[in-house]
């Protein structure tokens, strides 16, 4: 499915590899600020430098390290468990299972790697607050693709002004996870290690 002049979505994976193919394994420049941070390591149009971001990041996801993480995971299943008991078990309520999914992986990412959790699963509505601002993200993405002048614009923005934009608008910025992330405050003590 053709979206715009020079991007096409593909249901087939095998297919990837004849569409994308690069002999120097580099990105299209123009898709640096698909996701609102030219500077991360999925944004990199150059394949090298790609490739120094991600290996700096390899340590921190080696097989040794994320075994070492499987009791935290498992503490997390086990609240969540407990929090659908207490308050859907028996009752007429609705589980959102995209939030529950949502709180249940931002626990466990929070505590691999700030080694604190906001236990966003014990909470009864699974509400969290930094996955508003990337569900925003992602379901504008291809707009803000066709678009990159916007998410430079809102980038060069102060915090507090881009927080009174329209949400649609605050996506093309991963300022507004940053701002949600700064007000769960991580580094005060109210936050328990799971």
């Amino acid at each position: 499915m053709r979206i715009g002049p020079n991007e096409v979505h593909i249901a087939d994976q095998h297919f990837y590899k004849n569409l994308y193919y690069r002999k120097n394994g580099d990105k299209r420049p123009e898709l640096a600020y698909r996701f609102g941070n030219p500077e991360s390591t999925i944004a990199a149009a150059s394949h090298c430098i790609h490739y120094q971001r991600r290996k700096s990041l390899l340590e921190c996801f080696s097989g040794k390290r994320v075994n070492r993480f499987t009791p935290m995971i498992q503490s997390c299943m086990d609240q969540l468990c407990e929090n659908l008991q207490k308050n859907f078990e028996g009752k007429d309520a609705i589980v959102q299972v995209d939030k529950m999914w949502t709180a249940y992986t931002a626990d466990a990412i929070y505590a691999f790697g700030f080694g604190k959790s906001p236990k966003f699963v014990k909470r009864a509505d699974f509400e969290v607050e930094p996955g508003i601002a990337v569900r925003n993200l992602v379901e504008n993405v291809n707009f803000f693709t066709q678009f990159p002048q916007i998410g430079r614009w809102v980038q060069s923005l102060p915090y507090w002004l881009v927080a009174f934009l329209p949400s649609a608008v605050q996506a093309s910025s991963f300022k507004m996870v940053w701002i949600a992330l700064s007000e769960l405050n991580l580094s005060t003590s109210s936050f328990d290690p799971l």
